[in-house]
């Protein structure tokens, strides 16, 4: 077993980092070819009713998920062979019951949205319910190991998979089945990798005493997934309702860049998890962790969260069309509230480690009242202008929600004070950038706009090299010495 202690830890920890961080490239460079591939191909109205079809299947998605996998990472108290076995009994059961809700919601869907077509797909991405069983449940033995080679090779089958084979049926034309194929391709191979590569074996078990951990663990997240899916669904029926089918694909689309933001936070929370609970009743050491991955989110968040404010309107033209103009103040605004997001992003992961996960409750129902009192009156009043104004708002209050769980854990903490460095240096090359394009420097065609990404690149660089420049070689140089 490996010992918990900081000291032994950090390496795996790095080497956890630097593992994820190729995985991550990867995944995104597919995530992003297929962002613009399978839009660009079949249109906003088509993404669109996929999105509403996968919004049915996240309602049982979302009300099933009481983060086994998570809770397997974190348990510490009962063995790793018990413990997946009844993790993965208690998730067979949960998808196969919410696998029939989502049969049952199907027909509902083609009805309030008179699309027939959505019957179908939703019926069949339904089997999407089992991925947490066949992916994350698998993924989460070599994790909790800390053997994050093996994990990452388990749970990057699925994307992959579905990445190859839902661009391919999209380029023959296939249109909104090419999406249902690259996701059931990716459910079906996550099953195979899960026979094959997992060291223990799956099977079925009962422990009450285990059943209650996990349940103990999981209600919160369920509880919020409930409210989640409820008001996210208010807010889908009111988009299309105001926009069209169109808006649902405009604001699918500007979730998705946006969330590119804080890929690189996902990515050193996940390596680090296990290490945190490890080590879960060491408060100086989680702070100390805490801070620094705080840091590193902005780093990465801010520029990358400016960026898609500065740029995205000429990218939206020339990359998916003229079509996705419209789309421009919603990606913005996601940009905007990503930065905001990023400061403090990883709280409920060092919460979830010390097995507290009652404020992701808080944190559904401040989302849940949000959409109800702001998100659905502007997009009523303003259409898509309200909706961006709504995702602001809601950032800031993400902030507040976090702030305040974060001093309770550590004591006196200010978020912002925290990455101040990274955020005006982000700022200022944002601002320099935009001075030289209201300067005169447009960016009409594909290459002017790369040319004007570069420019705001090294403008990073050269703005952190005087801001975050010794915190930047103090994590490279852990990195080194994995």
């Amino acid at each position: 077993m490996v010992s918990s202690s900081s000291a032994e830890l950090a390496p795996l920890v790095a080497r956890g980092a630097v593992i994820n961080l190729v995985a991550t490239a990867v995944l995104t460079a597919c995530s992003i070819a297929q962002a613009i591939i399978v839009p660009r191909l079949l249109g906003p109205s088509t993404i669109g009713v996929f999105g509403v079809a996968m919004g049915g299947v996240m309602i049982g998605v979302t009300i099933k998920t009481i983060d086994l996998p998570t809770k397997l990472v974190q348990e510490r108290e009962v063995d790793l062979a018990t413990a997946y076995r009844v993790a993965f009994t208690l998730e067979i059961i949960l998808a196969s019951i919410f696998f029939l809700v989502i049969q049952g919601v199907a027909p509902l869907l083609a009805w309030a949205y008179h699309r027939p077509i959505l019957w179908p797909v939703t019926s069949l991405l339904g089997l999407a319910v089992f991925s947490a069983a066949f992916t994350e449940l698998p993924a989460a033995v070599p994790f909790r190991q800390m053997r994050y080679l093996r994990r990452r090779l388990i749970s990057s089958t699925s994307p992959l998979v579905s990445f190859g084979v839902t661009v391919g049926a999209a380029f023959a034309g296939l249109q909104i089945w090419s999406l249902v194929a690259g996701t059931l391709a990716g459910v079906a191979a996550s099953a195979v990798v899960m026979l094959v590569a997992v060291p223990v074996r799956p099977g079925l078990a009962w422990e009450r005493p285990v059943v209650r951990r996990f349940l103990g663990f999981g209600w919160p997240i369920w509880a919020g997934g409930i409210v989640s899916a409820s008001a996210g669904w208010s807010g889908v029926m009111v988009v299309s309702a105001t926009t069209g089918m169109s808006g649902v694909g405009y604001w699918d689309l500007a979730q998705g860049w946006a969330a590119r933001a804080l890929q690189v936070d996902g990515m050193i929370s996940d390596a680090v998890f296990p290490a945190l609970c490890r080590m879960q009743d060491a408060l100086p050491a989680l702070r100390s962790a805490f801070v620094r991955m705080c840091r590193i989110s902005v780093l990465y968040a801010a520029p990358v969260g400016l960026g898609i404010v500065l740029f995205s309107r000429p990218a939206l033209v020339l990359v998916l069309g003229a079509r996705w103009d419209r789309a421009t103040v919603l990606v913005r605004a996601e940009g905007a509230a990503a930065v905001v997001n990023a400061i403090g992003y990883s709280w409920d992961v060092f919460l979830a480690a010390r097995g507290v996960t009652r404020p992701q409750l808080t944190a559904s129902v401040v989302a849940a009242v949000w959409i109800v009192t702001i998100v659905i009156p502007l997009l009523l009043v303003w259409g898509l202008n309200g909706a961006a104004a709504s995702l602001v708002v809601l950032a800031a209050a993400f902030y507040v929600v976090r702030q305040r769980y974060m001093t309770r854990l550590f004591g006196p903490l200010n978020l912002a004070a925290l990455v101040w460095r990274e955020l005006a240096g982000a700022g200022a090359a944002a601002v320099v950038m935009e001075l030289l394009r209201h300067a005169g420097w447009r960016s009409s065609t594909l290459p002017g706009l790369v040319a004007q990404g570069f420019t705001y690149l090294a403008l990073v660089g050269a703005a952190y090299a005087l801001t975050s420049r010794r915190f930047v070689f103090e994590t490279c140089g852990m990195l080194r010495r994995r």
